[in-house]
């Protein structure tokens, strides 16, 4: 008579083959973000994670979560993320850039103001920068507010 293997034998050769191909599959694809959405499939399944609804991926709130302390999250109605929509509505009609690229070259700027030891936020940068494009000079639009932006943080 053959010996049974026990089924907890079974399920752990299971499990770590199944590690060992979700690994080749990152090694061969490097696609991070496919390989959590794989991992966390089975565990969604069987109840040991909760889905969680993921906050809106705009500008302005990656905007506002690059800009406040970690561990803060607001929520995406926050005044400031508010704020920053406004600031940004107004600059798509003055920019070349999408507001992604605007979003970056405001952080890059924030980045600059904090090494010469000044404190400056991602809304007062992005009004200060939407007031240099007045509305007297709307021949010229749509123009490069990053270089805008840019001049702003090297003025101070």
């Amino acid at each position: 008579m053959r010996k049974r293997a026990p089924s907890s034998s079974l399920v752990l050769r299971t499990l770590l083959l199944s590690v060992l191909g979700l690994f080749l599959l990152y090694v061969a694809v490097g696609d991070r973000d496919a390989l959590g959405q794989a991992l966390m499939e089975p565990l969604r399944a069987a109840g040991i994670v909760q889905p969680t609804s993921a906050p809106p991926s705009t500008a302005e709130y990656l905007l506002a979560l690059q800009t406040l302390r970690i561990g803060e999250v607001p929520p995406p109605s926050d005044a400031t993320v508010r704020q920053l929509k406004d600031v940004l509505d107004q600059m798509a009609l003055k920019c070349n850039e999408d507001r992604f690229s605007l979003a970056r070259a405001v952080l890059a700027a924030r980045d600059a103001f904090a090494a010469r030891g000044v404190e400056a936020s991602a809304l007062s940068i992005l009004t200060q920068a939407n007031a240099t494009v007045p509305d007297q000079t709307r021949q010229q639009w749509p123009t490069n507010c990053t270089d805008i932006v840019n001049r702003v943080a090297r003025a101070d």
